[in-house]
């Protein structure tokens, strides 16, 4: 198998991009996934869970995704855009084949995977930052006692859910709209740290980040008080509306 000039660890929108633009420079790489199929980590997640971005907005370099530009894809529509994706510019990406390990040997890096070692003198970490929920201490396993919980990573639908109210603890993209959606039959109380600010999804008949991108706001650097700003407040607020 010899040396890769680059390992891309994950394959989901930010692994396959670069695998897009590494593709362009000629240069070998391969990009180990854990899941058996390209777009899982999207299909495994809540049922009703649509994009806040049009296609227009999220679609990958090099192929627009199908469909009404201006609308929003759900998240079997995503998944399977990024197997289309893997498929059209034939990238490397090994499935079932989870990262273990990554040292540096002099300057070799190398990679443990279940299905054995791949050396590369680059590396990118691209496998996301919602890997392992976040599950508070004051959170206890359910039992005849107790209120029933369950992470938004684990939840499917509101059939999971017991009757009676529902406290959503946390106001980010997933928090939201899992409450928008409980909301349409339950009592929900949603349980943030600071007000919420909101924002139209359109304006004028574009999508909201048309209009940041026409203003040039839609890339601002995170690191920046503009950037931050968005991230912070923009995002939320569409993802609440």
């Amino acid at each position: 198998m010899g040396i890769f000039d680059v390992v891309v660890v994950g394959a989901g929108q930010a692994g396959l991009a670069m695998g897009y633009y590494l593709k362009q420079k000629n240069l070998s790489f391969v990009l180990p996934y854990a899941n058996n199929k390209i777009g899982d980590s999207w299909r495994k997640r809540y049922e009703s869970l649509v994009l806040f971005t049009n296609r227009n907005y999220s679609s990958l370099p090099g192929l627009k995704m199908s469909g009404d530009q201006e609308g929003y894809p759900s998240k079997n529509e995503m998944a399977d855009y990024l197997e289309q994706y893997v498929s059209h510019f034939d990238l490397p990406v090994k499935t079932n084949t989870p990262v273990i390990k990554v040292e540096k040997k002099d300057d070799i890096f190398m990679i443990t995977t279940n299905q054995g070692n791949i050396q590369s003198t680059q590396v990118i970490i691209a496998s996301g930052a919602f890997q392992k929920p976040f599950i508070p201490a004051i959170v206890k396993k359910n039992g005849e006692t107790e209120p029933f919980q369950i992470h938004s990573s684990s939840y499917d639908s509101p059939k999971q859910l017991n009757e009676g109210s529902v406290l959503v603890v946390g106001g980010g993209n997933s928090g939201a709209q899992i409450a928008v959606e409980l909301a349409k039959e339950k009592s929900v109380t949603l349980a943030v740290s600071h007000p919420l600010k909101f924002l139209p999804l359109r304006f004028l008949g574009k999508s909201t980040f048309h209009w940041l991108d026409f203003l040039g706001l839609l890339y601002a650097g995170i690191n920046t008080k503009r950037g931050n700003g968005l991230v912070n407040k923009v995002i939320l607020s569409l993802a609440m509306s």
